[in-house]
């Protein structure tokens, strides 16, 4: 009976190991996320930093279907009411591929952003935290976050952000080594893909092409209409940095 239930637990134990994020791949999938988040909500340089530590502290608490949307996401949530505004927080929960931006198929792991972006697409250069952060802060039993300065964007209204055509893959499972993993490209100070111009002062660089919006009546929601050269612009929130009209 003993050997049975130190078999059981060993089976247990490879099988968490089997299906758990490695840093590098949370590492690699924080960066991405947090640069689409940067991008689309507007988030200033403090509120990047915060919004990857948290990210990246949620993608290592993954290592089952379960684990998806429990605790971890949880406290992500949490975590994030502090550094976002409140109406950068309501964009957020709008976006399904940032509220809740993995999925489960075939005992796998699948992030919903690369539906959106190819993963080619980058806008910005690679927070600090990107290098130095190695996690833990939703392990403390009060936010770490609480009562910091984020220098919360205050300018806000309607704008519109280009979403380049997606010719990218979308099959980002465990298993995977294709995507943001080999999107970014090591720099002397930071990390960005030739494919787009990687913002400096973390302003968006946007690609050409004629874009058409519609916004919606002052909620902040958005309306996506295809351009001419098959990509897309989306009415969201505006602050402090401004991507290229």
């Amino acid at each position: 009976m003993k050997k049975l239930m130190l078999l059981t637990v060993m089976l247990t134990t490879m099988l968490v190991k089997t299906t758990a994020m490695t840093y590098s791949q949370a590492r690699q999938e924080a960066l991405f996320l947090t640069d689409k988040m940067a991008y689309e909500l507007r988030l200033s340089r403090e509120q990047c930093e915060a919004v990857y530590e948290i990210n990246i502290d949620y993608l290592m608490a993954i290592d089952s279907r379960s684990s998806l949307y429990g605790w971890a996401w949880e406290r992500r949530n949490s975590d994030l009411r502090f550094v976002l505004t409140a109406y950068q927080y309501q964009l957020y929960m709008e976006a399904n591929y940032f509220y809740r931006p993995v999925g489960w198929r075939n005992n796998s792991w699948r992030f919903r952003i690369y539906k959106r972006y190819s993963e080619h697409t980058i806008y910005y250069s690679a927070p600090i935290a990107y290098r130095s952060y190695r996690g833990g802060n939703n392990g403390l039993r009060d936010s770490y976050y609480a009562h910091r300065n984020f220098n919360q964007p205050t300018n806000f209204g309607p704008t519109t952000v280009h979403i380049p055509a997606n010719n990218g893959t979308t099959n980002h499972g465990k298993n995977s080594t294709s995507g943001a993993t080999t999107s970014w490209r090591s720099g002397n100070s930071g990390h960005s893909s030739s494919s787009t111009k990687s913002g400096s002062s973390w302003r968006a660089s946007q690609t050409g092409g004629s874009t058409s919006t519609r916004s919606s009546s002052g909620n902040g929601t958005s309306s996506t209409k295809k351009s001419s050269n098959n990509s897309s612009s989306t009415t969201t929130s505006g602050g402090q940095f401004k991507g290229k009209r």
